[in-house]
């Protein structure tokens, strides 16, 4: 907050409203199901500025906490990421 004079400026407004929120399921071959809370947030005055958060499960954080941690081989790794 310190080093952005429009951020300082517009955060005491909290003019953000949820746009949507939803439950999302992804089946990836390498990986498996995974699902995800998603809320996007959208400021009224700019509606084409959009920020998309994702929170993932607790059994896919999990799962995806295990991956991360196991050396997974570069040709693999191109397709995780």
């Amino acid at each position: 907050m310190e080093t952005s004079g429009l951020f300082r400026s517009v955060w005491p407004k909290h003019d953000v409203q949820t746009v949507a929120d939803c439950h999302k399921r992804w089946n990836d071959p390498f990986i498996g199901e995974m699902e995800f809370e998603h809320v996007t947030l959208q400021p009224p005055s700019n509606p084409e500025l959009k920020i998309m958060i994702y929170t993932a499960s607790p059994s896919t954080a999990e799962r995806l906490k295990t991956l991360l941690g196991r050396n997974i081989p570069n040709e693999e790794r191109d397709v995780f990421l």
